[in-house]
């Protein structure tokens, strides 16, 4: 028996497919380096009556593209693992909700048979994945509304992509979160214990991913603002957005092309409200900005000079102020250089001794 419930969904549906064809070419892209912000950004669009967000990374910057972009996988290996990676991290997202009354039911059985039934092509290729993806979210999603103008989706790093992105989707946004190196290590030194050491060998090697990935994000964001132009590549700075949210909100609506809407200061996953949690154990529901200039409670004297060293000049550009001399900061970048150097040829840590050679 139909209700009036299931016709609105139904009208729902038929307003999305219908708008699908000019949809597809109007996403917005959301990347930086992981715990940098990005989640919270995702959360705060999430609620938007003009936006289709898919509401977890999503990972298609790593986990499915460049290495699956291969004829060596079949079609049914890429559908595979889309539906083992960015779906079941939507599923993860949606099943850790601590408020499960205010979560409409989400049909993810359906969402992964439409993405499938969509994927038609033999050889599909990463641009065709990645909108199927997104067109089976958004038509299963009880959230998303026929007023969607741009979809939106985010992978940590992806700026490393925006040359990619670019030729994919001439017409796309892209909004690049940037934060202080040593909050963003604070934040991702705090979840060793929990994540990262299933990850890296040592909290050394968790320095020296961010040296390299972070570096190069914030590297890549004045030359990709520079190739995209101001209008479509925006460099978003976490601190303004913790410390003036209601500002930046109504400049990052003003940068989408979407109306404001107070629903931006509000946090929520699958449209109900988000439980952010980090990884010092604490859980929020709102904008935080706890965490923004506490690297000094968070990280060693030496870790904040290694990166202080690395990251010296991009600090400079992004108004983030060295806390120690440059000739300390080389003392300490040297010393951990020691550290890498025996590391990548002996894949030792140096917090054990070395065993001499016979």
């Amino acid at each position: 028996m139909r209700t009036a419930r299931s016709d609105r969904k139904e009208k729902r549906r038929h307003d999305l497919k219908n708008s699908w064809k000019t949809l597809e070419n109007h996403p917005l892209f959301i990347g930086g380096h992981r715990k940098s912000g990005t989640t919270l950004l995702l959360a705060l669009l999430d609620g938007h009556p003009q936006l289709g967000v898919f509401p977890a990374d999503s990972g298609f910057f790593y986990a499915y593209y460049p290495p699956y972009d291969s004829n060596q996988y079949s079609r049914q290996d890429k559908i595979r693992r889309i539906r083992e990676f960015s779906f079941a991290n939507a599923i993860h997202e949606y099943e850790k909700r601590t408020l499960k009354d205010e979560l409409l039911p989400v049909d993810f059985t359906k969402m992964t048979s439409d993405f499938e039934a969509a994927v038609t092509r033999e050889n599909p290729t990463a641009r065709d994945i990645l909108c199927q993806m997104i067109r089976a979210y958004v038509e299963n999603s009880p959230v998303c509304s026929g007023e969607i103008s741009r979809w939106v989706e985010k992978t940590t790093s992806s700026e490393i992509y925006a040359n990619v992105i670019r030729e994919w989707f001439p017409d796309a946004k892209y909004i690049h979160v940037i934060r202080d190196p040593r909050d963003n290590f604070g934040s991702l030194k705090s979840g060793w214990k929990a994540r990262y050491q299933n990850q890296t060998d040592s909290p050394e090697a968790l320095l020296q991913s961010m040296i390299d990935r972070g570096k190069l994000g914030f590297e890549l964001a004045k030359i990709n603002q520079s190739a995209w132009g101001e209008n479509c590549y925006w460099i978003l700075k976490y601190e303004d957005l913790v410390k003036n949210p209601e500002a930046t909100m109504r400049a990052a609506a003003q940068f989408i092309g979407i109306s404001y809407d107070p629903i931006l200061l509000k946090p929520s996953a699958f449209g109900a409200l988000w439980r952010g949690n980090n990884f010092d154990g604490k859980v929020f529901s709102a904008i935080d900005p706890e965490n923004a200039g506490r690297w000094q409670e968070r990280i060693t004297e030496h870790e904040a000079k290694v990166l202080e060293f690395h990251f010296r000049d991009v600090m400079r550009d992004f108004g983030y102020s060295a806390h120690h001399s440059l000739a300390t900061a080389s003392d300490a970048a040297r010393k951990h250089y020691q550290w890498f150097n025996y590391a990548k040829r002996d894949s030792i840590n140096l917090q054990q001794p070395a065993v001499p050679s016979p």
